[in-house]
């Protein structure tokens, strides 16, 4: 079974329709749809026009009230089975994952800019510190946010911004990309960085060292924390002498890989 996540979708229409679904739908022959909301819609309506052979249907927690209010894209009744999470039967080929469930914190990505760090901040945050839309019967306030206000006011303090610094012009300007208020912490990409250096693999060279020692005293400076991304441990203890203290020490995909291989290899032991 595919599972593929489309929090983040945002329909193309001048993109072909596998292009635009992100996934080959050949020998695709049952589609799961988790959330009927905008995104799952237009997804449910692009399948069923596509591939008028697939079995299609949407999982949705009160199949009464889509019966009730005829769900419609486009002014046309949405063609689709519906299924409570009880009633949904047997294994499909493919499920979209079409929610938005939230994020207790944003990494953002090659930050080099002041500029762009005030961006982040301005969409990322509610009113006053930010213009982020507000849409709140949702999974991230759990359907239940209470006073409008109160609750804007908890999601801004609880939800967390991270500048990426993953070239030399963003070591050159961490220190004042750290002095953002609503930054709230550094984290470097080493792998982006070597390659920036011209050193792509390569992290022990005096270019890395200087450039994680200059990002490590920005954030100090704002008194924020620091941190960088590597599956290579010693690299990480060296980082963490050296005054940083927030690692990611690998990937899912990387975790799920080694557990995978160790069972493999105490299965087998014997």
């Amino acid at each position: 079974m595919y599972i593929y996540s489309l929090s983040n979708y945002k329909p193309q229409v001048s993109l072909s329709f596998c292009d635009r679904l992100g996934v080959n739908m050949e020998g695709i022959n049952s589609v799961a749809i988790l959330g009927l909301g905008s995104v799952g819609a237009v997804y449910t309506q692009l399948i069923v026009k596509n591939c008028p052979e697939t079995k299609v249907f949407a999982i949705v927690a009160d199949d009464e009230k889509y019966r009730t209010n005829s769900m419609t894209i486009n002014n046309e009744i949405l063609p689709i089975e519906l299924k409570t999470p009880d009633k949904s039967d047997g294994p499909v080929d493919l499920m979209i994952i079409a929610v938005l469930i939230g994020a207790d914190g944003i990494l953002a990505p090659m930050t080099e800019t002041v500029e762009a760090a005030q961006k982040l901040i301005e969409l990322g945050k509610y009113a006053p510190l930010g213009s982020r839309g507000i849409s709140l019967m949702r999974p991230h306030s759990e359907y239940n946010p209470g006073e409008i206000n109160s609750y804007m006011d908890k999601a801004n303090r609880r939800t967390l911004f991270f500048a990426q610094i993953e070239t030399d012009i963003g070591v050159q300007n961490a220190e004042k990309i750290a002095a953002v208020e609503g930054i709230d912490g550094l984290l470097m990409g080493p792998n982006d960085l070597a390659a920036d250096y011209g050193l792509p693999g390569v992290f022990d060279n005096p270019k890395m060292e200087s450039a994680i020692q200059k990002v490590i005293k920005a954030a100090e400076k704002s008194n924020k924390p620091s941190g960088i991304i590597s599956s290579k441990i010693d690299f990480l203890r060296k980082c963490k002498a050296m005054g940083m203290t927030i690692f990611s020490c690998n990937s899912e995909v990387g975790l799920l890989y080694q557990g995978a291989k160790r069972a493999k290899y105490e299965f087998f032991a014997d």
